[in-house]
């Protein structure tokens, strides 16, 4: 696949939203899967591969007897989004080092911006990836709009923070994975969550959960949270563990506004965030 986006904030999007990459892209979804997956066969015609499934249910912890199918589109979002987070750290990492933060923001700006109206047929079929490409870039913008460079630089300091985490779950570490597979599903609630189990089982961790949603979503998901019958707090660190496991929009949180900010949030978040903790709550 070339080299990866860890070498360049945005690499993977220059080098595979031209026409002769993304073919490149599609093309390694199949090797990828007929490689390393039993008895798999491709579907060029759908885009699709298929293949058999004898894993363990990660839920269940049974033994699976399955044929499985996984679309391109699927595995595409997939990609991106993944690759959209890793660009965003990478960015974040890169304006401590360059001499002029500002201006390396606004070429990686430029390039997105270029690529994106470059690649409209791409975005056409998959509409997406529209979506994901606008997001980095108004994630580039909020950076530049800064009061200034300081502030720019220090706002990364909260992902180095050595924290040891308020939280514990009762219970087995696959029900977190299902929590926080609805929470970051779409960028809806989360992102940035490398240390996620870390957090939620009372371990030490360094990078923070980004909470993406508003303040009062936030808070009314912590009281959700303290009130699941498997998870277990010092109750008088309940709205710390805002300022301790979480930032907002990559800033670090103000546990005193979280707790005051306590209206409730909409029906859609609402349901996301209690689908998510009954994944838990059982």
């Amino acid at each position: 696949m070339g080299k990866s986006s860890i070498e360049q904030p945005i690499h993977f999007f220059e080098q595979y939203f031209s026409e002769q990459g993304f073919g490149l892209l599609k093309e390694s979804f199949y090797t990828e899967y007929r490689e390393h997956e039993n008895a798999c066969t491709v579907d060029r015609e759908n885009n699709s591969v298929t293949y058999y499934n004898n894993g363990i249910n990660e839920k269940t912890r049974e033994q699976l007897d399955e044929w499985k199918t996984i679309f391109f589109d699927d595995y595409l979002k997939f990609r991106l989004n993944k690759e959209k987070n890793l660009s965003k750290s990478l960015i974040r990492k890169s304006i401590a080092k360059v001499t002029n933060p500002k201006d390396f923001l606004q070429i990686q700006k430029n390039e997105l911006v270029k690529l994106q109206s470059e690649s409209v047929g791409l975005y056409n079929h998959y509409t997406f990836c529209d979506n994901i490409i606008s997001e980095l870039i108004r994630y580039i913008e909020r950076k530049i709009n800064l009061g200034n460079t300081n502030e720019l630089i220090e706002n990364k300091e909260v992902f180095t923070t050595k924290n040891k985490s308020p939280i514990f779950f009762i219970g087995v570490n696959e029900y977190l994975h299902d929590m926080r597979k609805i929470l970051e599903e779409d960028n809806q609630l989360i992102n940035n969550t490398d240390d996620f189990i870390e957090i939620f089982t009372g371990k030490p961790f360094e990078k923070k959960i980004n909470w993406i949603k508003y303040k009062n979503a936030l808070h009314y998901f912590i009281d959700t949270l303290c009130d699941c019958k498997r998870i277990t707090y010092n109750k008088n660190m309940k709205w710390k563990i805002a300022n301790l496991c979480f930032t907002y929009s990559y800033i670090t949180i103000d546990d005193a506004k979280i707790e005051s900010n306590n209206s409730i949030p909409g029906k859609k978040t609402r349901k996301i965030i209690a689908d998510a903790i009954s994944k838990i709550n059982f």
